[in-house]
């Protein structure tokens, strides 16, 4: 007994170290917590002054391109050009790059939904095996309680059946029917707690079902409006850029009659000069050579008048293909932005799936680790029914011994048989007490061993608790990163989408 008050002793201790070890643990993860909280914070500050930065550099790239529409609007009269054909199949050119890259934006569009999809879809298989893990560890902690009060019941049992058969050893008539009715009713109270507890924990479970229900509910409702808020203002984009496309293709069109006009009136006045020239050559008399000569003067003045219009037009045309140049190159940059972009954005995905398996290596484990407790648990529940037959078949045995030892007293006191001797019945009676007590000391012996069998078990238990208690801590610290990541993943691509649309528009 003293030893095994200092073997409880001993465990009591143990197991307050490994709470006090446990402890410091959890605050260490705490610490960690909000340290990576905090450089979340800060990285989501970083980002925003980013995308501010962005947002004012695409700003002041409007205005830009405003001032120079509305220069270019201005000077829309004096421009002229030539080679209308080649104008026009560049136009066409245009306007067939624009639909390619409609349709390669809708295209990368319903690919990022897809990823989002996916990703949502993985996050929402890890919560749920959390939520498995989470209620196989409380089942664990449901069962041990349960083994826990059965055992001590046990033990009640092993102790008060040892004390009734010694004083059974001593006095043979006692009755144990009381004590025995009492234990039944003790372990009646104990199974209906049970039965309580494993009813509120089932309530208890799905309450936190239906709430768990109810949020992912509410998230799917905001995600789909989310999506149909970006679905209509890209819509909105594309048909801005569409418009924006129709009208650069009319005031084409208008600029090349312009210039058509131009060249057939710079043409009609070079034949008109000529004329003058010639009947300035031709003329006799004095007021028709002056006359001759001041209608060539006109001629030579709209003639000049009109080069000096060609001329500005020219140049405006070399300004406006200037500004087409720079604008081609701040398309080849927004491409080259696009390019690393998608590379960051596969690194993005890499990782998420590197950290996806991961997580589900840890599943196996968790799983593994399961299925070695469920086995624990099954071997101590086959030694809890080994124990359970032994006590039956010890009591049943202490019950067979009493009834012959009563018959043997019966037998003393009505006389029995007169044949048999005095010294007979008490050889008989010493050889079947001492038979009783080898008996109640074997049985004792391998009572003493089935307890230190079931010490051992709820150790391995208890080993095998802490176990699945640490990968469920990994299970959960690995899902807030992982929910990090895909936070991270849809930011970026809300962020790529923005940036594709403000350069279209530009």
């Amino acid at each position: 007994m003293e030893e095994q008050l200092k073997k409880q002793r001993e465990t009591e201790e143990r197991t307050r170290r490994e709470l006090e070890e446990r402890k410091r643990k959890e605050e260490a993860a705490k610490t960690e917590a909000e340290e990576a909280a905090k450089t979340q914070k800060r990285r989501e500050e970083e980002a925003r002054m980013q995308s501010l930065k962005v947002e004012i550099e695409l700003n002041e790239r409007r205005i830009r391109a405003e001032n120079i529409a509305a220069e270019l609007k201005k000077r829309q009269s004096e421009v002229q050009e030539k080679f209308m054909e080649e104008q026009k199949q560049a136009l066409l050119e245009e306007q067939a790059k624009l639909k390619r890259e409609k349709t390669e934006l809708e295209g990368r569009a319903e690919q990022l939904r897809e990823e989002q999809e996916k990703a949502q879809l993985a996050l929402a298989e890890a919560v749920q095996q959390s939520v498995r893990q989470r209620k196989a560890f409380e089942r664990a902690n449901s069962e041990e309680e349960e083994f826990n009060m059965m055992t001590s019941i046990q033990t009640v049992k092993i102790i008060q059946k040892m004390s009734k058969k010694q004083h059974k050893e001593h006095n043979m008539g006692l009755d144990m029917f009381g004590v025995t009715k009492q234990l039944a009713e003790r372990e009646m109270q104990v199974r209906m707690t049970l039965e309580e507890k494993r009813r509120e924990r089932e309530e208890r479970e799905l309450r936190e079902m239906e709430q768990r229900e109810r949020e992912e509910q509410q998230e799917r409702l905001a995600e789909q409006a989310q999506e149909q808020r970006l679905k209509t203002e890209l819509a909105r984009k594309l048909k801005q850029i569409i418009q924006k496309s129709e009208m650069g293709r009319m005031s084409k069109l208008r600029m090349e009659l312009q210039i058509k006009e131009q060249s057939t009136r710079e043409e009609n006045l070079r034949v008109e000069r000529k004329k003058y020239q010639e009947e300035l050559k031709t003329e006799q008399s004095e007021e028709q050579r002056k006359l001759a000569e001041e209608r060539f003067k006109q001629a030579v003045e709209a003639e000049a008048r009109i080069h000096e219009m060609k001329r500005k037009a020219e140049q405006s045309m070399r300004e406006m293909k200037q500004q087409m140049e720079r604008t081609e190159l701040i398309r080849k940059e927004a491409e080259l932005e696009e390019m690393e972009r998608r590379k960051k954005q596969a690194l993005v995905k890499q990782e998420l799936t590197i950290r996806i398996q991961q997580e589900a290596q840890r599943r196996q484990l968790a799983e593994l680790e399961i299925k070695k407790k469920m086995q624990a648990e099954e071997e101590a529940r086959l030694e809890r029914q080994r124990v359970k037959q032994a006590l039956e078949k010890s009591r049943l045995e202490e019950e067979s011994a009493c009834m012959e030892r009563k018959r043997l007293e019966q037998q003393m006191e009505t006389g029995g048989e007169l044949e048999l001797s005095v010294k007979v019945r008490v050889q008989k009676e010493f050889k079947l007490k001492r038979e009783v007590e080898k008996r109640a000391k074997e049985h004792k012996q391998r009572l003493e061993l089935k307890m230190k069998r079931l010490e051992v078990a709820q150790v391995r238990h208890r080993m095998a608790r802490e176990r699945l208690t640490r990968v469920i801590a990994r299970h959960r610290k690995s899902e807030s990163s992982v929910g990090h990541v895909l936070k991270q993943f849809v930011h970026v691509g809300q962020r790529l989408i923005g940036l594709e649309f403000a350069e279209y528009a530009l």
